[in-house]
């Protein structure tokens, strides 16, 4: 058999090395890593909801201890700041630099004590525009929480 040489370099190449990918390997490919990411995207936002759960739980089992520890040393319950606001009385017992005002949720205290009808007397309450992260909180702390609609959720201390 003779071979013939192909005088402009183009056409099959047999028996050498082979550069590139055809546009069919190429569309497979596309393809398959579309697919992977159409079954990832949704797990990795389940995942990442659920660690901004677990951040909000988080702080709000910061500011239980930091109520708690005050009224057993101090015998009463701190008062009641508004939403957002640290009540003073809880400054020293609550780590350096926090706050109640966080990027996708706001933290209030809530002292109800002089309420005669109040629902609690005591609680911390986190207010967000993500329902889906109110859902997610629910979850995690279970039955001991109360809500108002779908933004706004309290943690009861005591009830």
């Amino acid at each position: 058999m003779r071979r013939v040489a192909l005088a402009s370099g183009k056409g099959p190449r047999r028996g050498g090395k082979r550069r590139g990918f055809t546009l069919i390997e190429l569309l497979v490919v596309m393809a398959v890593l579309s697919i992977l990411a159409a079954i990832a995207v949704p797990r990795l936002r389940g995942v990442v909801l659920k660690a901004q759960a677990a951040d909000v739980l988080g702080d709000l089992n910061v500011v239980k201890v930091a109520v708690m520890t005050y009224q057993a040393d101090n015998s009463s319950w701190p008062r009641d700041r508004g939403r957002g606001r640290v009540p003073p009385e809880l400054v020293d017992y609550l780590p350096g630099g926090f706050s109640f005002q966080k990027d996708d949720y706001v933290l209030d205290y809530d002292n109800r004590t002089r309420r005669r009808r109040a629902a609690f007397k005591i609680g911390v309450t986190f207010i967000t525009r993500n329902e889906e992260l109110g859902a997610a909180v629910m979850k995690l702390v279970g039955s001991s929480i109360w809500t108002n609609g779908r933004r706004k959720f309290t943690w009861i201390l005591d009830g």
